[in-house]
């Protein structure tokens, strides 16, 4: 993640900190240290594909998370300033 947003930057796509740059995530599928570089790199918004709190209905459409994964995801996106809002 780091090479490809340095070499975005690189060929001249580039943002500034009033600009939104959002990155869509699965909960189970992103580490504290892919969060870190994406944070480093100025995106600012993250899309957490949650499609239901219901863990039977997450079973059923087969989704890999759990409601669990879906929270300790948005506390470490809290601790790095990615989230700024209280979260319930």
């Amino acid at each position: 993640m780091d090479q490809l947003f340095t070499n975005l930057h690189k060929a001249g796509i580039s943002w500034d900190e009033a600009s939104e740059v959002t990155l869509e995530v699965n909960p189970d599928g992103v580490t504290t240290e892919q969060l870190e570089v994406v944070r480093t790199h100025g995106i600012n918004r993250l899309s957490v594909g949650v499609q239901t709190f219901d863990p039977t209905l997450l079973e059923t459409i087969g989704r890999t998370h759990s409601v669990a994964d879906v929270h300790a995801l948005l506390e470490k996106a809290r601790g790095l300033g990615l989230i700024t809002f209280p979260l319930i």
